[in-house]
């Protein structure tokens, strides 16, 4: 059964995401922190992009996520991301995807 760790996630699924989705200058001032989050065992992604916008994310949770493949998080996260820039003082109303990194991902 696949399981993820802080480190595993970061490496295989938030850098390269990120990489696609955020401005070379954008990822510069980037600060992203995986860390456990308090409840359940999640996971917790924070990103503060700038100066002022700040994303959240319960990543993955065990054991209920257990078993979730490199694409399934990553369309997880992805999707997320896709909101939160648009919606960013950055990326406001962009549209920006990661398509064709996802489906590089092990499925």
């Amino acid at each position: 059964m696949l399981t993820w760790d802080a480190t595993s996630l970061r490496v295989r699924v938030v850098e390269p995401i990120l990489a696609v989705m955020l401005t070379p200058e954008e990822a510069r001032s980037t600060r992203v922190e995986i860390r456990p989050g308090d409840e359940e065992g999640w996971l917790i992604l924070r990103l503060t992009v700038g100066p002022a916008d700040e994303f959240v994310s319960y990543l993955y949770q065990p054991p209920s996520m257990t078993g979730w493949s490199q694409r399934e998080i990553g369309q997880k996260l992805a999707d997320e991301l896709h909101d939160f820039i648009a919606e960013s003082a950055f990326g406001w109303g962009q549209t920006r995807d990661a398509d064709e990194l996802l489906q590089s991902f092990e499925a």
